[in-house]
């Protein structure tokens, strides 16, 4: 199973209405492949505006099919095309291989990503280590952390997903990450596995 994303930056000036616009185009996507389709920005760790489209496939003939599917309906490719004067750069896609087991809760408001990339010559206990983190996430958050494997772009890159359903979550996660000292003793483990300075977070907040 793998998460599907599509991620571009509104046009300065015109945040509102490119974010007005990403909701409607989920909807209609949602409504042509019948799958749920939800829509982020980024609130902190990345560029002001960045708004992202993910959705849970399959496999890549789901996504092709998927696909050929929005090419044949006009009204989609209608709708694309009026998302050109609210955008600013080319979207990019992304296909990342769900490790642990796929969300089975509602989507949350917020969402903690952390990537990172795993160090040459230690794929296999990075791949454990990060499936090991996100067991111990979610045990502690009362929540679900997902861990991801990139498809494509950076190949050893990696992500953790933690939600959070409020900004009083969040706060608490900070609190969490300074203070619990299982978690301070994991991350001396991660010592070797990962490439330095690949550790990039970013907070996204759901639109729709």
């Amino acid at each position: 199973m793998y998460l599907f994303s599509r991620s571009t930056i509104a046009a300065l000036g015109k945040q509102p209405d490119a974010f007005a616009g990403a909701v409607a185009i989920a909807e209609r996507v949602s409504g042509i492949i019948d799958l749920e389709v939800n829509v982020f920005t980024t609130r902190f760790g990345g560029p002001l505006g960045t708004l992202t489209w993910s959705m849970v496939v399959e496999s890549m003939d789901h996504v092709q099919a998927n696909n050929d599917k929005l090419m044949a309906d006009a009204g989609y490719l209608e709708a694309l095309e009026g998302m050109t004067d609210l955008i600013m750069a080319p979207a990019e896609d992304a296909l990342a291989r769900i490790i642990t087991p796929p969300a089975e809760r509602e989507i949350s408001r917020f969402y903690g990503v952390t990537n990172a990339s795993m160090a040459d010559g230690q794929f296999g206990p990075a791949m454990e280590f990060g499936v090991k983190m996100a067991d111990y996430l979610t045990n502690t958050q009362n929540t679900q952390t997902v861990f991801l494997k990139a498809g494509y772009g950076g190949f050893a890159d990696v992500a953790w997903l933690l939600a959070f359903d409020s900004t009083e979550e969040i706060d608490a996660f900070d609190e969490f990450q300074m203070s619990d000292a299982g978690y301070h003793s994991m991350l001396e483990e991660t010592a070797g596995l990962f490439a330095s300075g690949s550790g990039h977070t970013v907070l996204l907040e759901k639109l729709n």
